[in-house]
């Protein structure tokens, strides 16, 4: 398959299984679809910040430049327990809130989600328009040509586009 629809509509009510939810490096989940899926999947901001922002022996939250840095191409799946025929895939698409989006981290990202998304166990995939709300990036001219060319037809399994 391919991408099998792309337009207007609610990322929260499509039918594939997993959800792409943007966020930053930093620890911050309070605006845009991380916000929404931070509020809708319990146990998910917890998640969020063990896998990517925490020194596990020192549980000391890493803000340093060099720790977002390393951080920022970690795509992590969670599975909601109280939902189990849908999960999550955390998308580093900002390193800290406050900062836009730069475009190549959203390519390299889905260049490493289109190389692991069958270890991953993703078996269909709904995006919204990576780092285009408030990443201020801008999705036909920017943001679309990297998702048509990275999760296009070069991977065999539906992916929708909702774009809000």
């Amino acid at each position: 398959m391919t991408i099998v629809y792309e337009g207007p509509g609610d990322i929260f009510k499509a039918s594939q299984k997993t959800l792409v939810c943007t966020i930053n490096v930093v620890g911050a989940m309070g605006k845009g679809i991380a916000k929404d899926c931070k509020e809708r999947f319990p146990g998910l901001f917890e998640a969020y910040l063990e896998s990517l922002l925490f020194d596990t022996e020192r549980k000391a939250m890493l803000y340093m430049r060099e720790a977002m840095e390393r951080n920022c191409h970690t795509l992590v799946m969670f599975d909601p327990p109280e939902s189990p025929h849908r999960n999550v895939l955390l998308f580093p698409t900002k390193l800290h809130w406050a900062w836009d989006s730069p475009l190549e981290l959203i390519e390299e990202n889905l260049d490493i989600l289109s190389r692991q998304y069958q270890a991953m166990g993703i078996e269909s995939l709904a995006v919204p328009p990576l780092g285009c709300g408030n990443g201020h990036r801008v999705y036909q001219t920017e943001v679309r040509p990297l998702i048509h060319h990275y999760l296009g037809d070069d991977i065999p399994i539906p992916v929708g586009i909702y774009l809000g």
